[in-house]
């Protein structure tokens, strides 16, 4: 059993450890509100790219994290900067109007995209690629001006991309979006005390 474990671990290649290790220091540092965490979010997202272009056949999910280099940076810059004039974290809400409203757009803008696809490329998991894709491009333009409700997305986002990663044979990444997921829930409970401490200091100014 042991031998087949180290196999298993050793089948994978440096990139994919790469991926892994930076993206659990990223996963504890953004539930935690840390700037950094986007340092290492590029790291991971620029290898991850790399991989599912040469080896997982993820036409959007590598399209998908070039968008989460690019956002890294921006992230980096908005999280130094976006602050109370306590020093604290700025975390606010959206009413539940723009999520109707992203939901919508959201769905149909996958459907357009399935239909679109189809007749060009042959991608595996082509309607959850997609999916995946556009509510990540939205979860994490929520997370970069740290919106609080970004947590919720990525819950869902996250188990669906444990889904498609374990199916594809990319049992590591797999086990670093379980890691994504609990991150997730984590973040749900932790930037609550911050969400609730900005909209006290907004109701005083």
């Amino acid at each position: 059993m042991w031998l087949s474990i180290i196999d298993s671990l050793t089948a994978y290649t440096f990139i994919d450890w790469v991926v892994l290790v930076t993206g659990l220091i990223y996963a504890a540092l953004s539930m935690l509100n840390r700037p950094s965490c986007w340092i290492f979010g590029i790291i991971s997202c620029a290898c991850l790219a790399y991989q599912d272009f040469t080896t997982y056949n993820l036409l959007f999910d590598g399209i998908l994290q070039i968008f989460y280099v690019l956002m890294g940076a921006l992230g980096l810059y908005r999280w130094f900067n976006r602050k109370t004039n306590e020093g604290n974290p700025m975390v606010i809400s959206l009413p539940l109007l723009s999520h109707v409203n992203a939901l919508l757009l959201g769905f149909l803008s996958t459907l357009v995209l399935v239909f679109l696809i189809n007749f060009i490329f042959n991608p595996s998991f082509i309607f959850l690629d997609c999916l995946t894709t556009i509510f990540s491009f939205w979860a994490t333009w929520l997370l970069v001006n740290r919106v609080y409700d970004n947590w919720y997305y990525w819950v869902i986002i996250n188990m669906l991309y444990v889904y498609i990663y374990f199916s594809q044979g990319a049992d590591l990444f797999a086990v670093l979006y379980v890691v994504y997921l609990a991150t997730a829930l984590g973040g749900l409970f932790l930037w609550k005390h911050d969400k609730e401490r900005t909209k006290a200091y907004l109701d005083v100014i």
